[in-house]
């Protein structure tokens, strides 16, 4: 949360950690049903991660892609530069917005396709 804090207006460390503690709601934030990181993975359908390369959840992006990939689990992880938390959200306005909708779309194509096979 520390390394992009200065780059990401959208989240804010105080933000997330107050966001954290209502949905932990006093459990351990260790628990793997609450973080995927602390999860054994194995075994869980093709992930695709999207993150900018401007938002504080970069470093845990990346971590948890290679939490996936240890566990076997197959990952795309796609770093977007200069982008924000959730640009995907302003696809009207940002021709990066459009590309990452369609590159999740594809994805979700290519193993829909490849389980009607």
């Amino acid at each position: 949360m520390k390394a992009k804090a200065a780059e990401d207006p959208v989240v804010a460390e105080t933000e997330l950690l107050r966001f954290a503690a209502a949905y932990v709601g006093g459990g351990n934030p260790h628990n793997p049903l609450v973080a995927p990181l602390y999860a054994n993975l194995s075994g869980l359908a093709s992930l695709l991660i999207h993150v900018g390369s401007a938002e504080v959840l970069l470093d845990d992006s990346i971590r948890l892609a290679g939490v996936a990939g240890a566990a076997e689990v197959p990952v795309r992880l796609e770093v977007w530069p200069e982008m924000l938390h959730v640009w995907h959200f302003f696809y009207p306005m940002l021709a990066d917005g459009r590309r990452a909708v369609a590159s999740a779309g594809a994805f979700i194509r290519e193993k829909m396709n490849a389980l009607s096979r």
